[in-house]
């Protein structure tokens, strides 16, 4: 039969050959799934080691975000909008790895702690960091201020939202900065494929200045972020560049945003967007004006006209105290100056939402990451501000309009519950170590998309190749059943449905696989060491005495039964085993039995592949028909093992009939030894089938089996020993303590794998 099913598998995938799936087709696979997931843990380090990734598919119209980090989740919607709008596979893939490694960007460099103290200072009405060596020092009236409107509650909200808005956006492009610099060029290939997919479905400039809702306050808060995410902002005509007021007063912070982006030390991040607040402070007094009382007024003059400020006989002000920005950086640290262009230094990434801020809205208008915040806002209002009507919206709702502007409402929403520290931030001296560490890795362009296709190609084979391995499990299905006849009216089985069917492994059995088989490792280890060692001694051992061999002992040469022939045991035939796990998966094995036969079942699978021993692993249970599982076949691929997560009970048990069936399986294997491990409370109960009934059938089947060349164990966890053994004989070991039952289990397959090697 193995040779049979490897036939069919390469039939059944040359059949598939021809056919090209679509990106959608690849994108729900199985194999889809375990390539990002290793690209994920590929960059992950060990606290991230438990990290699980989902993977959704939305429909046009759906509020999902396109990519979303929650503690140990990391969730990615497969048909965003960007996956929808690009035409090539390659394309589609990339803007994928973008979403992801963009959440895992947010994951290596956090930066809560310090983003916290900036939240709570602006909850107290102060300046975040207004004390630091590196804030900057600009004009005194302006910082007076605001901070006069910082300490106004009714202000409170916009300013925290202002300033997390500020904060995301720029760790956004921080943190993938960052990463890109870490790590290969395809990486950095995805995360610019994802940004130039997101820009180029930004609004442009004209667009926001003749949409009727954008006040002077939206459109600035936009043009900002857009700068702050993507180093550029959108413009239809270039002479809007030069003309526009807008640009004007952007060009005075680029050189903070500039400096914000770069920086490793988040205090110095916060001191830069301090000083975007304050350039901005005309356009946002505006805003806020009809709720302040300040001496100085600002206005603004039509669409395309100035910010101006007026004095008290109403002439306009100069601004010259006001054009700070990229060449004035007075107040910053000599360090701080150096870092503003090209500096390998970034501030950690990563942030909470400000307190009293909830989850993001989420809608298909654009579908990119834009900031790690957007949500529905509580706080201060603020007042009407703006010279029309369709001005009149609150501050609130016009930094809401901004940020959705930037990137739509399905944008990434902000990580939630993620780890907090002190040092979440690594130094810039780390950060440069580190990048210089990774120098050497950076591959070119080519080289990438020779990876990208690579990788493409090998998911669509890893495809095929699976549905080929179910179908070929299918039709071994059939010659099985062909061979088990429930018709005989002599059998207590007679009239029997079989629903035999292979399970299929889900994109999260994975994870729930390798928490158990890492919760066992160290008991996993010690077994195979310890059986790794016996092979070696096994595998040099001269035996003597024997009837046949190479070699004679002359020492023997005297014995009149003629066993003087010496051999040496061949290694490669120590373990020649083929192991069946059966469990019983009825009601009764409900809860901590059945929670407990999966993990011993683990372990199992995990040390039996490590000794390179076929296993078949599969559940049972039966109402009207009995239901076997096939968890694992002999020849599956290793992935497969992953479905034993799926394990759930159910109806009764037919013992006799499941073990039947499992010896089929373990008959057609060529290796010497066959050993049937069936996991049971040891009560086979089902509809016209138990007691001594039942017990008849089972020691019926054992001894056949025997008798074939199959030994059965029985690992019994039910309470009733007299019953257990009078079923199977000495053949079993009873579980008294389920919690004992990995263990258990786990040292009578050493015991097992021992005699064997010590019987060649």
């Amino acid at each position: 039969m193995e040779n049979l099913f490897f036939e069919r598998v390469r039939k059944h995938q040359n059949e598939g050959s021809a056919e090209v799936p679509t990106f959608q087709e690849i994108a729900a696979s199985p194999v889809f799934h375990r390539y990002l997931s290793n690209m994920m843990h590929a960059l992950a380090d060990e606290k991230a080691m438990s990290l699980k990734l989902v993977l959704l598919t939305s429909q046009p119209g759906e509020k999902t975000p396109a990519s979303h980090i929650d503690g140990n989740v990391i969730s990615i919607d497969v048909n965003n909008m960007l996956t929808r709008n690009f035409a090539a596979y390659q394309n589609k893939m990339y803007a994928l790895l973008g979403y992801l490694f963009h959440e895992m960007a947010h994951l290596l460099y956090p930066d809560f702690h310090h983003e916290n103290v900036a939240f709570a200072a602006l909850q107290s009405g102060c300046i975040p960091y207004a004390d630091s060596p590196h804030a900057a020092q600009l004009d005194p009236a302006v910082r007076e201020e605001l901070l006069d409107a910082l300490q106004k509650e009714e202000f409170t909200g916009f300013f925290i939202n202002l300033y997390s808005d500020i904060a995301n956006v720029i760790s956004d492009a921080h943190d993938e900065d960052k990463l890109c610099r870490a790590h290969s060029s395809f990486v950095q290939k995805s995360i610019m494929t994802l940004r130039e997919g997101l820009f180029t479905n930004l609004p442009a400039l004209e667009t926001l200045t003749e949409h009727t809702q954008h006040a002077p306050l939206t459109v600035m808060i936009a043009l900002l972020l857009q700068y702050a995410r993507f180093g550029k902002v959108f413009v239809l005509r270039e002479e809007t560049v030069r003309t526009s007021p807008y640009m004007s007063l952007l060009r005075r912070t680029e050189g903070w945003v500039d400096l914000a982006r770069q920086t490793d030390l988040p205090e110095v991040k916060f001191c830069c967007i301090n000083a975007i607040v304050e350039t901005l402070w005309p356009i946002l007094r505006i805003s806020l004006l009809p709720q302040m009382d300040f001496d100085r007024k600002w206005g603004f003059r039509g669409d395309q006209g100035e910010f101006v400020e007026k004095g008290d006989s109403g002439e306009e002000a100069d601004e010259e105290n006001h054009q700070k920005g990229k060449s004035d950086k007075k107040g910053m640290s000599g360090d701080d100056a150096d870092s503003e262009k090209g500096n390998d230094g970034d501030s950690g990434g990563g942030n909470q939402e400000a307190e009293g801020e909830n989850n993001s809205e989420n809608s298909d208008d654009v579908g990119g990451i834009a900031s790690r915040s957007s949500g529905t806002r509580k706080g201060g209002g603020g007042g009407q501000g703006g010279q029309s009507a369709e001005h009149t919206i609150s501050p609130i709702q016009q930094l809401e309009l901004a940020v959705e502007s930037l990137g739509g409402e399905s944008f990434s929403a902000p990580p939630v519950n993620m780890l907090q520290g002190e040092d979440d931030a690594p130094s810039i001296g780390e950060s440069k170590e580190k990048f210089a560490e990774q120098e050497h890795k950076e591959e070119n362009t080519e080289k990438a998309e020779q990876n990208m296709r690579s990788m493409l190609s090998s998911i669509v084979t890893d495809m095929r190749k699976d549905s080929a391995e179910q179908q070929a499990a299918e039709e071994q299905i059939t010659d099985v059943l062909m061979q088990i006849n429930t018709g005989n009216m002599s059998s207590p089985h007679y009239g029997i449905t079989i629903d035999m069917k292979k399970s299929p492994v889900r994109a999260l059995d994975r994870g729930l696989y390798e928490r158990v088989a890492k919760a066992n490792r160290s008991l996993i280890n010690r077994i195979v060491q310890e059986v790794d060692k016996i092979i070696r001694e096994e595998g040099v051992t001269i035996q003597k005495h024997r009837y046949v061999g190479r070699d004679i002992d002359a020492k023997s040469a005297y014995k009149v039964d003629q066993r003087y022939f010496t051999q040496k045991k061949d290694p490669e035939k120590l373990l020649d085993m083929a192991v069946t796990i059966l469990v019983d998966n009825s009601d009764s094995m409900n809860g901590k039995r059945l929670a407990k036969s999966k993990e011993a079942t683990v372990v199992l699978a995990e040390v039996l592949e490590r000794l390179d021993i076929p296993t078949f692993i599969a559940g049972h249970a039966s109402q009207k028909a009995l239901s076997f599982t096939i968890y694992k076949l002999f020849d599956d691929a290793r992935n497969a093992k992953y479905a034993i997560s799926r394990m759930a009970a159910r109806g009764d048990n037919r013992d006799g009939l499941a073990l039947v069936i499992a010896g089929s399986y373990l008959l057609q294997r060529p290796e010497r030894n066959k050993l049937l491990i069936i996991i049971s409370d040891g009560q086979p109960n089902s509809a016209g089938y138990g007691g001594d009934l039942a017990k008849q059938d089972i020691r019926s089947v054992v001894s056949t089996h025997r008798r074939q060349g199959i030994k059965t164990l029985a690992v019994a966890i039910g309470d009733d020993k007299p019953q257990i053994k009078q079923i199977y004989g000495d053949a079993y070991i009873n579980i008294s303590d389920v919690n004992h039952l990995p263990e258990a289990l786990a040292k009578m397959i050493e015991k097992e794998i021992i005699y064997h090697i010590a019987a060649e």
